[in-house]
């Protein structure tokens, strides 16, 4: 890591510290830190004495490992659903909100991929109901049935997000309702 700057309680409790690092590396199970600049403050937040110049200073209090910076830096929409859960547990002081919107996209990530066989499920009994009606039809009940499940889609994922549906039910809602459609409408093929 370059450019590093850390700000903590000082090792006397007498104020704080400022410690600037131009580079950071982990190296043997601990962080090290080099090209280092140390400004201390007193209770007040006054500069306490001048700058203290390190070539390298080896972090031993630091328990975090280079993993875990990187779901810090991972913007959520582009993790996966299983770096999501690591941040949900690393992060257990996270306001309500912000977990059940975390716990949405992650839910949402597990479901998604089970949407493909369900909108085919679906997709099979209404195209037999529309296939004796032409083309044009077939078309329409593609679109239409897009775009229900996109608007079903986001509108359970707000749901969740807001708190009014659980997450894991927020996330599946849309797949539940075509699956019972697409199931109801099999049988009915009978």
């Amino acid at each position: 890591m370059m450019d590093i700057t850390i700000h903590q309680l000082r090792a006397d409790s007498e104020g704080e510290e400022t410690v600037h690092a131009g580079e950071a590396k982990w190296l043997d199970g601990s962080w090290w830190l080099f090209n280092v600049a140390i400004q201390k403050y007193d209770a007040d937040k006054n500069p306490d004495g001048p700058m203290e110049y390190l070539p390298r200073r080896e972090m031993l209090d630091y328990r975090e490992q280079p993993a875990d910076f990187v779901n810090e830096v991972k913007d959520p929409l582009y993790m996966s659903a299983l770096e999501i859960r690591m941040y949900l547990k690393a992060h257990a002081q996270l306001d309500d909100k912000v977990v059940a919107r975390l716990s949405v996209d992650m839910f949402s990530r597990l479901a998604l991929p089970w949407t493909c066989l369900i909108v085919c499920l679906f997709g099979i009994p209404c195209g037999v109901f529309t296939g004796r009606q032409g083309a044009l039809m077939g078309i329409v009940a593609a679109l239409a049935t897009f775009f229900l499940f996109y608007i079903l889609m986001h509108f359970s994922a707000w749901l969740g997000k807001s708190q009014h549906f659980h997450p894991l039910a927020a996330a599946w809602l849309p797949n539940l309702v075509f699956l019972t459609v697409g199931l109801v409408w099999i049988r009915q093929l009978r």
